[in-house]
């Protein structure tokens, strides 16, 4: 799998798991799908971050998407950290929730419309298999290093 259906793939995991939490009323079952989704949406963006910005720093159109996006997942992040902080029985829980769902979908749509684009200007089809594999296997041992934190936080 490329880096682009590899992300594809992650984004609508991503789009699933927002729609989940918002659809949820049990608190407990909210929070538990919260601490998954938080680990995955850190792992994806720093590792997304390594393998695809990276390695469109060069170009200049996809360079400055990249840039963008690395922007947005700053702003990302901080939301998620402030909410893996809150509970979500608290009153500003799912209101913060919702700005977050509403950032992370739109960095996804824009970066599927329009990083992607640029990029496939820049990557020929081996070096996006290759750049596949390679966010394949950060990810992986960024959950595996994640997922201590969350059974400590249980």
């Amino acid at each position: 799998m490329d880096i682009f259906s590899r992300l594809k793939t992650d984004h609508d995991r991503m789009r699933s798991m927002i729609k989940e939490i918002k659809e949820t009323s049990d608190t407990a079952k909210c929070g538990q799908l919260y601490q998954t989704m938080h680990d995955e949406v850190i792992a994806h963006s720093l590792v997304e971050e390594k393998v695809l910005y990276q390695s469109l720093t060069g170009s200049e159109d996809a360079g400055e998407k990249a840039m963008e996006g690395w922007n947005e997942h700053h702003v990302i992040e901080g939301l998620l950290e402030e909410l893996i902080l809150m509970s979500p029985h608290s009153a500003g829980w799912k209101a913060k929730f919702q700005v977050l769902g509403e950032l992370l979908e739109h960095h996804i749509e824009e970066e599927e419309e329009e990083l992607f684009e640029e990029a496939r200007k820049t990557l020929d089809d081996s070096r996006a298999k290759t750049l596949g594999q390679e966010f394949d296997r950060r990810k992986g041992q960024m959950l595996d290093a994640l997922s201590p934190l969350a059974q400590a936080a249980e």
